[in-house]
């Protein structure tokens, strides 16, 4: 039963060729392609491993070239306060395992996860087992680490101490399950940082720092190490201007969005939303009983 979730890839796409078009990216480098046709490839092979490969590249490239992606969930500090409860039962590191795969191979010297919580040994079994079908595919190997502080305050590397002992690896489970006192909290993961910083980094010129989503207080408080550390724009929630810019990049597939502006006028297209933003008028988008006709009217 351990093994399911592996057995089940490999059963089911044999040497990771997810698509019939996937093997076509070794026909060509994708290191060749500009980003606009880097873009329209993703677009039509977006389980492409090799495009995703190429893409944390890319993204090592855009931040001045840095060596290794640092990783971690720290989903409470972006949840609005009503999401709080909704998300307690999610361990600080279920999202990143899987993205770290294709996004450390990116990087030369791979990358590195900060757990709140070890996974247990059957995690960490199929999810080595997963690294090693990714090598086999890339023919390489991926460097990384799942890097956990301990109750006495040293930071373990899980998957060394998982492949050297995995009976010392289920010590180190049972002892956070004892835990009971240990509490999260939203500045976890900035302040585990912050106290190991020097040897999460010392290998590294230039680390990308990746957490669950960036905010203006990652950047505050990780302002004073910026000579050593990359860190992602704070992302915008507008969900107009992502769905009308995908839609350039190829994605057919999305749902219908029905995008007005304030003056009551319908947008389809990614040019014309961004024309209207630079002529935003304030008078047009306040709550008064004209605008609001204007807008019901726009949808009728």
């Amino acid at each position: 039963m351990a093994n399911k979730p592996v057995n089940t890839i490999l059963n089911c796409i044999p040497d990771l060729d997810l698509h019939d078009s996937q093997s076509s990216s070794h026909e060509f480098n994708l290191s060749d392609l500009c980003p606009d046709k880097l873009a329209a490839w993703g677009a039509e092979h977006s389980a492409d491993l090799n495009y995703r490969v190429e893409l944390a590249r890319r993204i090592a490239l855009t931040y001045d070239d840095a060596d290794q992606i640092i990783l971690f969930d720290d989903i409470s500090l972006t949840n609005p306060e009503w999401e709080g409860l909704g998300s307690l039962g999610i361990r600080g590191l279920d999202r990143t395992l899987l993205p770290a795969l294709w996004l450390s191979a990116g990087f030369r010297r791979g990358g590195r996860i900060l757990a709140y919580s070890p996974p247990n040994s059957v995690e960490m079994s199929n999810y080595l087992e997963l690294k090693k079908l990714i090598e086999v595919y890339l023919q390489r190997s991926i460097h990384i680490e799942v890097l956990y502080e301990d109750s006495t305050g040293h930071l373990l590397n899980l998957i060394e101490l998982f492949e050297k002992s995995t009976e010392n690896y289920t010590n180190v489970c049972e002892a956070f399950a004892r835990q009971f006192s240990r509490q999260y909290y939203p500045k976890y993961y900035l302040n585990l940082f912050q106290r190991h910083i020097d040897s999460i980094i010392q290998d590294s010129k230039q680390s990308f720092v990746f957490p669950y989503q960036m905010s203006q207080f990652h950047q505050e408080e990780l302002q004073p190490y910026s000579d050593r550390l990359k860190m992602p724009d704070m992302p915008t929630n507008d969900k107009a201007k992502h769905n009308l810019f995908l839609q350039t990049k190829g994605f057919d597939a999305l749902p219908k969005l029905f995008v007005a502006s304030s003056n009551g006028i319908l947008i389809d297209n990614y040019e014309q939303y961004i024309d209207t933003l630079k002529h935003f008028d304030l008078v047009h988008s306040e709550n008064t009983p004209h605008n609001r006709e204007v807008h019901i009217s726009c949808f009728l």
